[in-house]
């Protein structure tokens, strides 16, 4: 009686360690594939405007001109007199008659203010603003 009770204490014991090594093996890792920062820009046919276009990215577009900003990104989907977020208040004497130009997608927005300088509207500021992130 006694080496029965050892025998089935040893399959006992056998079968634990048996379920605890299945258990607490380490998991096979299965391979992430890395993020791809200009994917939103092929999937909805933009240029891509930084590497990381999940933060706002500021003044990709400076100095380029109105016409140059409509051939790279299209017509605008708004355009008006207005200058993007909250700006100083000497932006109306440094920048006067400011236009700005937005384009949306699914993924953000691009937008980008210019002025007349020399007879041609050229971007003083620009700015990537993902979706969920406000300028102010």
């Amino acid at each position: 009686m006694k080496r029965r009770r050892w025998a089935v204490a040893v399959l006992v014991a056998l079968a634990a360690t048996g379920a605890a090594a299945l258990l607490l093996r380490p998991r096979e890792q299965t391979a992430v594939p890395p993020h791809d920062p200009g994917a939103n820009a092929r999937r909805e046919n933009r240029p891509q405007f930084g590497p990381d276009e999940s933060r706002p990215i500021p003044d990709s577009h400076v100095e380029k001109t109105r016409e140059e900003l409509i051939a790279e990104l299209g017509p605008p989907t708004r355009e008006g007199p207005w200058y993007i977020g909250s700006p100083p208040i000497d932006y109306a004497e440094k920048y006067p008659g400011t236009q700005t130009l937005e384009w949306h997608w699914e993924s953000g927005q691009f937008l980008a203010s210019v002025h007349p300088v020399d007879g041609r509207w050229v971007c003083y500021t620009s700015f990537w603003v993902p979706t969920g992130w406000v300028i102010d």
